[in-house]
């Protein structure tokens, strides 16, 4: 193989990452169809009813929400319509021993991203919740919880 081969393969594959992080759902885009599993193993989608999408990508973020939505009656999440989707793709195995049977005890469906490409097209910021409010299967609005009363806010809201 020349240089010069090898050189276009080696930028072409960093322009394809550089796409590939660019491709972040923003308002107006069509939901993605998700093919993942909850913690209960069970298969976890955003029904087409989806209102909010609450996405958690860090450990604080997690805390967060984990918090707020176990404040809430089991009944709650349903009557929202919300859908709540964790990024746990960084997580060691060691912590997932401990976590997992945490994430078990909830009452509530938590859709995991495993890989790192399973949630890799939701919008993100370092130790804040992702909220998502969406229509017909289309984004409306995506906002950013960085506090739990923010997070109150935005879910109330909807």
């Amino acid at each position: 193989m020349k240089i010069s081969s090898l050189f276009i393969s080696l930028f072409a594959g960093l322009t394809l990452n550089v796409a590939a992080a660019a491709d972040l759902l923003k308002t107006g885009d069509e939901l993605p169809k998700l093919t993942l599993t909850d913690q209960f193993d069970k298969a976890g989608a955003i029904p087409t009813a989806t209102k909010l999408i609450v996405f958690m990508a860090d450990p604080t973020a997690g805390r967060m929400i984990v918090s707020y939505i176990d404040s809430k009656s089991s009944a709650w999440l349903a009557q929202k319509h919300a859908v709540i989707l964790s990024d746990i793709h960084k997580m060691p195995a060691m912590m997932k021993l401990f976590a997992f049977p945490e994430l078990r005890s909830k009452f509530y469906s938590i859709i995991l991203g495993r890989e790192e490409a399973d949630l890799a097209m939701f919008p993100h910021q370092k130790s804040c919740a992702t909220v998502l409010a969406t229509q017909a299967n289309t984004i409306t609005t995506i906002q950013y919880a960085c506090s739990e009363k923010e997070l109150s806010v935005q879910m109330e809201a909807h």
